[in-house]
Order: C-alpha cells, then structure tokens, then sequence
C-alpha cells in the first residue's frame, strides 16, 4: 500500500508519543511504500529540537533521531520527494482556497502529485484541519492519534 507521512505523523517514528506504534506499523509492513516531502526531513528536525527545547529528551537522543531519519532516507526504507515548483503553484491553490499554513500546503501538494496512486495520507495535526483538507482534496487519510476514525 502507499502511504505518505505529513510531518506530524513521521515525527511519531522518531520520538516515542501517543500514535508511534501505528506509524511503527506501517514500516514493519514490507509491502508498504512510504513517500515523504523533503520539506519533513526539516520540519522533523524543527519538531525534534522544540523536544529538545522543552527538556523532553536530550540533545544526544535528538540527534540519533534525526540520524536514523537521515538512515532511513538513504536506505529507501522513505521515498522522499523533492520540492518542485509545481507543487508551489499547487501548494498557493490550495492556500487560498483552504487557508492552510505554506508548509502544509506543499506537503499535501506534493502527496496530491501521486496519481494515479492515491496514497493513504498519515497526518496527526488535528489542529491545523489538515485532514479535513486532504479528504476534501479526495484522499483517504489515517490519523495515527485515533486510527478508527
């Protein structure tokens, strides 16, 4: 099956919190195919750090983190696909249409790109209406922080 991780569900891979042992799941599956945006490899970092910043884990423990992000990049066990502007032009469509934050925006633009794949979108910003988003844009999507919904 093909998935593509939004931020806030790939960090679940890299710090144990609530919804790890599902995205843990979908890497276990060797049948699955995991797509991310390059934009996530930053953004994993940027969340990582506020952890660090929060006194949650160690510096240390941040960076093998971030280490085994860059080990599973390189490996393949991610496909990571790289910013193109036409996902920017997408990402602006949906901006304005949907109001999301720019970095949002692009991710969703880029996992929108798929076709004609449609891969089940992985997103645990329930604050941002990202999900709602991605339904509306005709994605199915899995909440790994209420997986039956």
């Amino acid at each position: 099956m093909l998935y593509f991780l939004d931020t806030s569900a790939l960090v679940k891979r890299y710090r144990a919190e609530t919804g790890t042992e599902i995205v843990d799941g979908l890497f276990q599956e060797a049948v699955n195919t995991l797509v991310i945006s390059a934009l996530s490899i930053a953004e994993t970092a940027r969340a990582v750090d506020t952890h660090v910043r929060r006194g949650e884990i160690s510096v240390g423990d941040a960076r093998l983190a971030i280490a085994r992000l860059y080990t599973e990049c390189h490996r393949g066990t991610l496909a990571v696909l790289e910013v193109q502007r036409r996902y920017i032009f997408r990402a602006n469509e949906l901006i304005l249409q949907f109001h999301l934050t720019a970095a949002d925006a692009i991710i969703l633009a880029t996992a929108l790109t798929l076709a004609p794949e449609t891969p089940l979108f992985v997103c645990a910003d329930t604050r941002s209406g990202l999900l709602r988003v991605a339904e509306a844009c005709g994605l199915s999507t899995l909440n790994p922080l209420s997986p039956s919904s």
